[in-house]
């Protein structure tokens, strides 16, 4: 992951991380297919501490098999866990 400089702005600092799990149905070709994503976004501040453009993409090819494989665990037992608190 690269931070540009802009304008004579240098990122200094990571001021946060966001990382998004998600795994939804969606229609592929007509056959509803569940899709699992690992998406990140750091937002870096120049020296002034002012925001400047994330950087985001996705997770999946910074992670080990072994970290993919927790949090596909973690994933089944959210949806275990939605799917019985349903009414």
């Amino acid at each position: 992951m690269a931070f540009d400089t802009l304008g004579g702005k240098t990122p200094t600092t990571i001021k946060g991380i966001t990382i998004i799990l998600s795994r939804v149905t969606e229609d592929v070709d007509g056959v509803p297919t569940i899709v699992e994503r690992v998406r990140y976004k750091v937002v870096p501040a120049d020296q002034d501490g002012n925001d400047m453009n994330p950087v985001h993409g996705n997770l999946v090819p910074r992670l080990s098999a072994p970290q993919i494989a927790g949090l596909r665990g973690f994933m089944d037992e959210m949806d275990t866990d939605a799917v019985a608190a349903l009414p």
